[in-house]
């Protein structure tokens, strides 16, 4: 068996890869920030209606473990941890990491003084909160039942790929191994393994296509809805904001500064962290992801890195010498006895002296019309009745329960074409019928 020259190639190897974990922790990670959000909101809420215990209940759920920690710049002095400590962001460093830091460190001053405009934050603000909570949701069931589906039939398309692989393997043994001039059931023909292995390759092909499309389809999906969340986030952090200015006074300007802040938070930025971040495992170029951010981008548009076809994929034994037809071509068959209509149809003469004939050539049509053995079987020129015809006699095996006998009539498309089949045929069976055969098929 030869070896496969290109493993990236190979038919069984996936070229993908999956950032669907990835994708889906992230849609989590800012789940977890908008629930973060509602409750800092609410316990404000709290603190208008209760006394001093409301404001110490903040102060905890503004602790540093309770915050969505998000990617830092890996070109910076920061590393992108979860447990490191609260790091003082210099007065240019506008990101979500150093918004949540600034806020936290504003809660110890606010709890002395800060009081909330009750109605207002009960009628819009949580419930726009909550709302959005709920979209984040139903964005991630969404997203889970579709990576589900895509997966199972990515897997399903390789494992009966797989099969087929096996199952040509073995016939290849099965040809290798049998006796000369012996005669090999034509499920095991080399030549019929391959074509069926080759459209269930297609069929892989396809689907692997599918998956791509639909991973990188998912990246641009959330870079979208990070930045419709950031934007939402923005605006209802700006109303519950500016509430407090109106009632605080002299407490204004530390809020206007946190607003400022989120307000100048790039709506890309935490996006192209992420990309730096985790760029070796998404499966679209971090070229393609950033060109996404002008306006005129246009995602149906994303390159196919991966895209693959039948003429680029390799499998072992895919120019076996069994599998190369000993003559191939398009014949002119009379479709009845009492019709003179002729249709084309594709045959194949393969190296275990083997007759079939397709609809066409392409290898998704792996079910032949007509099978037979050809030393099994005698052929007759018929120029009277044309002027390149013949016929072929003998028993039609491509039914697993029926063997019958079964005559064709051809027709070649020129004089040269006729005396190619003509004598490749002569070669692997009786030539010349007998009176009664004769007398029989016609």
């Amino acid at each position: 068996m030869s070896a496969d020259p290109d493993n990236s190639l190979g038919l069984t190897t996936s070229p993908i890869r999956n950032s669907l974990p990835l994708i889906s922790e992230r849609l989590e990670k800012y789940r977890q920030l908008v629930v973060f959000m509602e409750a800092y909101i609410h316990d404000h809420l709290s603190i208008v209606t209760t006394n001093i215990k409301s404001h110490e209940r903040l102060r905890k759920s503004t602790s540093i473990d309770s915050v969505v920690r998000f990617e830092t710049d890996p070109e910076g002095s920061m590393p992108v941890t979860e447990t490191s400590g609260i790091e003082h962001a210099g007065s240019h460093d506008h990101d979500i990491n150093t918004f949540f830091r600034l806020l936290q460190d504003q809660t110890e001053s606010l709890i002395k003084q800060m009081g909330l405009a009750e109605t207002t934050m009960k009628s819009q603000v949580i419930p726009q909160l909550k709302g959005l909570q709920s979209s984040i949701s139903t964005k991630q069931k969404e997203f889970s039942h579709l990576c589900h589906k895509h997966e199972k039939e990515y897997k399903l398309a390789l494992q009966q790929t797989t099969k087929e692989l096996e199952h040509f393997e073995l016939s290849i043994t099965k040809s290798e191994m049998l006796p000369e001039n012996a005669k090999l059931d034509f499920r095991h023909d080399p030549y019929f393994n391959k074509r069926i292995l080759m459209s269930q390759a297609d069929a892989q092909l396809q689907s692997e296509q599918k998956f791509l499309n639909f991973i990188q389809n998912s990246e641009t999906d959330l870079r979208l809805a990070e930045i419709q969340t950031t934007q939402e986030l923005k605006h209802i952090f700006e109303l519950f904001s500016s509430t407090l200015v109106h009632l605080h006074g002299d407490y204004s300007k530390s809020f206007q500064m946190l607003n400022t802040h989120f307000q100048d938070i790039p709506n890309d930025l935490e996006w192209s962290r992420f990309l730096k971040v985790y760029d070796n495992k998404l499966a679209s170029t971090s070229e393609t992801l950033h060109d996404l951010s002008h306006p005129s981008s246009n995602r149906n548009h994303i390159p196919e890195p991966h895209a693959r076809n039948l003429e680029t994929v390799t499998f072992p034994n895919r120019q076996h010498f069994s599998t190369v037809p000993i003559l191939e071509g398009v014949l002119a068959r009379k479709d009845g006895k009492l019709t003179s209509k002729m249709s084309s149809h594709y045959y194949v003469i393969t190296k275990n002296r083997f007759l079939f004939e397709f609809n066409s050539r392409v290898c998704s049509n792996t079910q032949p019309n007509h099978v037979f053995f050809l030393p099994e079987c005698t052929v007759k020129d018929l120029v009277d009745s044309g002027p390149y015809r013949f016929k072929l006699h003998g028993k039609d095996l491509s039914s697993a329960f029926i063997k019958s006998s079964k005559t064709l009539v051809l027709e070649a498309s020129s004089e040269d074409e006729l005396k190619t089949w003509y004598n490749v045929l002569s070669e692997l069976t009786g030539l010349m019928y007998s009176s009664q055969e004769s007398r029989d098929s016609d």
